[in-house]
């Protein structure tokens, strides 16, 4: 079932499942992180349950690249994932 979970219209039968829906939800949610690169990871449990996760990046290269010119003079910024931010 997890290699065809994110297919559209692709609904696992159970016991479990009392909800309907349309089968639709992890395939848009895929093709959204298609789009920013990032995959969407999943653990399953039978009988437990689903997790699923995923990481974005939220690096801005041209907006840092601007912010760290405008601040050269300022020894103390460092750039990490966040942004970037004043060590002091």
């Amino acid at each position: 079932d997890q290699a065809a979970i994110f297919d559209r219209f692709y609904r696992v039968e159970n016991r479990v499942h009392t909800l309907e829906g349309t089968g639709l939800g992890l395939s848009i949610v895929r093709n959204i992180l298609d789009k920013h690169h990032a995959p969407v990871r999943l653990v399953s449990e039978l009988g437990v349950g689903t997790t699923f996760w995923f990481d974005l990046n939220i690096y801005q290269e041209d907006l840092a690249r601007k912010e760290v010119s405008d601040l050269k003079c300022n020894s103390n910024v460092g750039i990490d994932a966040v942004g970037l931010r004043s060590l002091e």
